[in-house]
């Protein structure tokens, strides 16, 4: 097989523009996607489906204490999601923006809108905690429904992964066991690849034969520049490519580490 064995790299610092020229020059096939990236980059986060559960149970009371239990988990497991489609969509740019805000940014690359699950969670929660309202039943179930309906509706996202390699060049394997995921590095292809390195919160242009890689910090691109991106990246779910889905964080930073990436 035609690869680079001696791998060194050179970095040089480039533009975003130039990050994204290069993108698209490059043809959006062997994609490396992760999953899990919520829950191995953020130890702390519980995951949308325990709080929605929470929720159900809160409700279950029939109590005044249980509806509002009920609000505040089923706004939280909305929230929990959307900050997994921030993530995993490398919008760094947003995620401290208020809510409203992240719901429009998801909008712009292609998730479904969501504007009545703010009106009736999100708001309805805030409503509560400032007006002090007494929630009833049937607003308790309401939001719950809604929640669980936009987990389902948004499933197919965190099945997908997020996406962190185009055009890959990485020659490597998996093998699966009751010990775990084993990982093989056999070198790089002879191609130039697209790497979003999560942990480093960099966007790179690796060149195998030049031994050289362009990068630019994820937080110097402008909220168009991270919205194309994005977009970019997402064509991939309606192109044929073949795809490496599955692979762990945990897996993604040992091929970097051990490529010099």
């Amino acid at each position: 097989m035609n690869k680079v064995d001696d791998i060194f790299f050179s970095k040089v610092k480039a533009n975003p523009s130039d990050i994204l020229d290069g993108l698209n020059n490059l043809p959006l096939q062997d994609v490396i996607s992760c999953k899990g990236l919520a829950d191995e980059l953020e130890y702390s986060w519980l995951p949308s489906e325990k709080y929605l559960e929470w929720a159900k149970k809160g409700i279950s009371e029939k109590t005044d204490y249980g509806f509002n239990i009920a609000i505040t988990f089923s706004k939280r497991s909305v929230c929990r999601r959307i900050d997994t489609l921030i993530l995993y969509n490398h919008l760094y740019n947003y995620r401290n923006k208020p809510y409203p805000t992240k719901i429009d940014v998801l909008t712009k690359i292609g998730l479904k809108p969501v504007d009545i699950l703010h009106d009736l969670i999100i708001s309805l929660r805030n409503e509560l905690e400032h007006s002090y309202k007494s929630i009833s039943e049937r607003d308790a179930q309401v939001a719950i429904q809604l929640a669980e309906m936009y987990i389902d509706a948004t499933q197919h996202e965190i099945e997908n992964g997020s996406i962190t390699v185009v055009n890959s060049s990485f020659l490597f394997g998996q093998s699966f066991s009751s010990h775990g995921c084993s990982l093989w590095f056999n070198g790089l292809s002879r191609h130039p690849m697209v790497v979003i390195d999560i942990f480093q919160q960099e966007i790179k242009i690796v060149f195998p034969v030049e031994k050289e890689i362009k990068y630019a910090k994820l937080n110097s691109f402008s909220n168009d520049e991270i919205i194309y991106l994005s977009t970019k990246l997402r064509t991939h779910y309606n192109e044929t490519s073949r795809s490496y889905h599955g692979i762990s964080p945990r897996a993604f930073k040992l091929l970097l580490e051990k490529s010099s990436i």
